[in-house]
């Protein structure tokens, strides 16, 4: 199945490189996640990553706390 994670960034372009790097490094060593891509809107600070997961549980266990500079945070999976 696939999910994609929306967020919003209020935070500097270098900590938001630096909380994708760790995120995407932590979701690639789990078995049965994979990072597919990412879709950046025109405004930068606007993010939707869809990963492919063989399960929910899996992909939510493995997704970390909620950095302080996410907002608007959304996840959607697709069946």
């Amino acid at each position: 199945m696939l999910a994609i994670y929306f967020y919003n960034w209020k935070g500097t372009m270098k900590a938001m490189q630096e909380f994708e790097k760790e995120w995407k490094g932590k979701l690639d060593k789990v078995k049965g996640i994979k990072f597919i891509g990412q879709y950046t809107p025109t405004n930068a600070w606007n993010r939707a990553w869809v990963i492919e997961t063989d399960c929910v549980d899996n992909l939510l266990a493995n997704s970390g706390t909620k950095n302080e500079n996410e907002i608007n945070a959304e996840m959607v999976f697709l069946f």
